[in-house]
């Protein structure tokens, strides 16, 4: 997670869009003046996809680990 939301140093490092972290790509959507919101938005919801179905496989571990170290 923390790779996924480094910013500053991959802007000063990377030139090409192909090598473009998620924060980066999100930023390029923003225009100068103008930003078309509908385009920023359906770009966030691709980038929290592959969280979410990662979140959604490993759900039942998720609860159990917390049902497991619960207050007492």
């Amino acid at each position: 997670m923390a790779s996924w939301n480094s910013y500053l140093w991959p802007l000063v490092i990377i030139k090409s869009p192909e090598f473009m972290t998620l924060p980066l790509g999100l930023a390029e959507l923003h225009g100068r003046f103008t930003t078309e919101w509908n385009v920023v938005m359906a770009g966030s919801v691709v980038s929290v996809v592959p969280i979410l179905i990662l979140y959604l496989f490993a759900q039942k571990h998720v609860i159990a680990s917390v049902a497991q170290s619960g207050l007492k």
